[in-house]
């Protein structure tokens, strides 16, 4: 529901699952073009907000995804990605990958997907971040930020002109242009 708000998504419905056929990110993004695709033909149109599970790889979900709807017919109505927004919070950016405690307590699997999320992201809502009175954590968080998805747009979950979105318009290449983006 946050990234819905963060896109100025209407509060809708709880989301259905779709799972990755055998935990593979881009057959979860072939499956959710092709519903979006038959959503489309169907005369459905509006925003679909997809939550992925944390072992998804947003960014090839993303890539695929757009790869398949960009291929139909030029006359068809158009499907694209608007905003890739990642949630997370200071603390875990801070546990994870500003001091991480001990090789045991956070494992790189977590490490690398938060990065990974983060890094994809056009949109990066810290659910507790005071922009007002930011801590230290919370600048080094933003600063680490500002290197990982330097075209993002961080923004507070409490911040709601914050979460006003940018006007809606479907570009192509929008996840190639994210992936090309990556701070790495």
């Amino acid at each position: 529901r946050v990234a819905a708000a963060a896109v100025g998504a209407p509060a809708s419905a709880p989301p259905a699952v779709v799972e990755a056929p055998g935990g593979d990110s881009g057959d979860l993004g072939a499956d959710l073009a092709e519903g979006l695709i038959a959503d489309a033909d169907d005369g459905r149109t509006g925003l679909a907000v997809v939550a992925l599970e944390p072992a998804a790889d947003p960014l090839e979900v993303a890539l695929v995804l757009e790869h398949v709807v960009e291929a139909r017919h030029p006359g068809s109505t158009p499907i694209g990605i608007l905003e890739v927004v990642a949630v997370s919070s200071v603390a875990e950016i801070r546990d994870l990958l500003l001091d991480p405690s001990g090789a045991d307590a956070t494992p790189f699997d977590a490490a690398e997907r938060l990065a990974g999320r983060l890094e994809c992201a056009s949109v990066v809502v810290l659910d507790d971040l005071d922009p007002d009175r930011p801590t230290p954590d919370a600048r080094r968080a933003v600063a680490l930020l500002a290197h990982l998805a330097p075209d993002a747009r961080v923004v507070a979950t409490a911040d709601r002109a914050s979460l006003a979105p940018a006007p809606l318009r479907i570009g192509r290449g929008r996840a190639r242009g994210l992936a090309a983006g990556m701070g790495w």
